[in-house]
């Protein structure tokens, strides 16, 4: 049978202490159940950072990619001046 925290603290808060012993188990348990909960939200941001340095990454390898294929066209002569651009769509 598996029991959430909160039924697990009910159960510890509940039953009458047969020692001091339990009652400190019982908040020990509490705080490192704490402690664990606030280690996994830094591992899930840790993780979000790496995914989105990952991205970046890739994104920075298609950025690298379009420039090489854009300066390919360039020297090939299939590009024309920017204010050129600029004046025809006038």
């Amino acid at each position: 049978m598996q029991f959430s925290v909160a039924e697990w603290r009910k159960l510890f808060i509940r039953s009458p202490p047969e020692s001091s012993l339990v009652v400190g188990v019982a908040v020990d348990i509490g705080s490192k159940i704490d402690e664990l909960r606030e280690e996994l939200v830094l591992i899930r941001a840790r993780l979000e950072a790496l995914e989105t340095m990952l991205s970046e990454e890739e994104a920075s390898e298609d950025d690298r990619l379009a420039l090489d294929e854009a300066m390919r066209e360039h020297e090939k002569g299939e590009t024309i001046p920017l204010d050129e651009a600029l004046r025809k769509l006038k």
